[in-house]
């Protein structure tokens, strides 16, 4: 009980944990289930493909570099990484993002100068960099699609949303949407 406590106290700190609105400790409700092809009914929306279809928020591992935030093309059934241009099939460690509680998910307009101004929220982390926390953020980009892509945010060199270019240049670009969620929405 009491290592519970403790353990909460500091998850909260950290802005892990929270307090609801009647004073509870919470923590986000979302999830990471295996994605085997079909998109569940508990699933978060990310983005639009260039048809304007919905996307959805995935990740899997690159060997040597870690989890990376995905975009899931349900016609296709794939996941995508848009900065290194890698994609695939579903399989064991392929997830899809998930939660009961989808009204308590914001995507927030921001950029690297204004990022660290938002407080009161939980940045969904969606992935994981050999020194860091990659979180999840989408841009709309010239063809129209609305990606989802990793959000770096302490990387010096490398701030910023994580986006291909022509599908040649990999580029980390200043201004984006990230994906919190808002404990604050009771």
């Amino acid at each position: 009980m009491i290592l519970t406590a403790i353990l909460t106290i500091f998850l909260i700190k950290d802005g892990i944990a929270y307090k609801d609105c009647d004073g509870h400790d919470r923590f986000p409700d979302y999830y990471w289930r295996e994605y085997k092809g079909e998109i569940p009914a508990d699933a978060i929306p990310g983005g639009r493909d260039t048809k304007g279809k919905t996307t959805y928020i995935g990740h899997f591992h690159i060997p040597n570099q870690g989890i990376h935030p995905a975009v899931i093309y349900p016609d296709t059934k794939t996941l995508s990484v848009s900065a290194s241009q890698l994609t695939r099939k579903p399989g064991k460690d392929t997830k899809i993002l998930c939660s009961r509680a989808q009204h308590m998910f914001k995507w927030i307009p921001t950029n690297l100068s204004t990022i660290h101004l938002l407080t009161g929220y939980h940045f969904v982390v969606g992935g994981f960099h050999p020194n860091q926390m990659m979180y999840i953020g989408r841009r709309k980009m010239d063809n129209g699609e609305l990606l989802v892509a990793k959000v770096l945010e302490y990387s010096e060199g490398a701030k910023g949303i994580h986006v291909n270019i022509n599908k040649q240049l990999s580029k980390a670009l200043p201004d984006f949407e990230l994906l919190v969620y808002d404990y604050q929405a009771c």
